[in-house]
Order: C-alpha cells, then sequence, then structure tokens
C-alpha cells in the first residue's frame, strides 16, 4: 500500500473492529475525505453518538450481492461509545464532508468538518462500526 493510502486509511487502527471495512475493501482501504453525513444521533445511553457515512470510496472487488443490486455506494454507521466531548456547529444537506479519527491522549476523536460551516467533534472512549451496507445512489454514477 503507498504512503498516501496508509495515511487515508490510518482511521482504521483506531477502530474497535475494522475487520468487516478491511474484509471488504483488502489493499484499497476507504478514506473520510468528502464524506457525506446523512445522520447524527445523540443517545444519553452510553452517553454514544452514532453518525451514518457515506463512504467515497467504492470496493474494486464488491460483495456479490452489492452487485447483483448494483450498488454503488457504501455506507456505515460509526458508533462513539462513552462520550466526553461534543460539539455540533452547522449542519449542510448536500455537501461533502472530511472526517479525521484519531486520537487524543486516552479518547478517540471524530472531527468532521466542511467548507460551508459544518463542525463536528466528538471524543469518546471507543469507536465502533455497527452496520456496513451498500445501496444504489442516484446522484452518483455507478463504479466500475
Amino acid at each position: 500500500m503507498s504512503g498516501a493510502a496508509n495515511n487515508m486509511a490510518s482511521w482504521l487502527s483506531h477502530i474497535t473492529n475494522a475487520n468487516g471495512i478491511k474484509s471488504i475493501y483488502g489493499e484499497s482501504l476507504p478514506s473520510l475525505s468528502n464524506c457525506v453525513i446523512h445522520e447524527v444521533t445523540f443517545h444519553r445511553d452510553g452517553p454514544r453518538a452514532m453518525l451514518r457515512i457515506d463512504l467515497p470510496d467504492y470496493p474494486k472487488t464488491a460483495p456479490e450481492k452489492w452487485k447483483a443490486s448494483e450498488c454503488n455506494t457504501v455506507q456505515i454507521n460509526l458508533m462513539a461509545v462513552a462520550i466526553s466531548v461534543s460539539e455540533l456547529r452547522g449542519w449542510n444537506t448536500d455537501g461533502k464532508v472530511n472526517i479525521e479519527v484519531g486520537q487524543a491522549d486516552i479518547e478517540k476523536t471524530i472531527l468532521a468538518h466542511s467548507n460551508d460551516g459544518l463542525i463536528l467533534k466528538i471524543q469518546a472512549k471507543s469507536l465502533f462500526i455497527t452496520e456496513i451496507t451498500a445501496y444504489r445512489n442516484s446522484l452518483k454514477k455507478k463504479s466500475i
């Protein structure tokens, strides 16, 4: 894997259960640049937050079920558990969002920002991918 690919995919090292994404994408792991956030839900239990995100990259070798359905977009649910800090400013409904996942001291961090003013910041004890799905996005050309 190239250095650029390693940097883009380094977010997976902060995810507790990254094996599902790794098995679907193989060596061409997805970046979190130019994502679409569909939903952010905060739950008092935990406390926790769930982000529903369209990834910008479609796997080169998608599962047969996705191929048969002519899917072109992968969507994940990213959950932050035991939140200690959260901040949400602005929102966008159709723009691209850059997401950074990292670590600050002993906590995991999510920072999402867009050119039109969206800022989402979350610090939590752990990050999990709770769902990986694919769908046919009519606003996007099918990846080959």
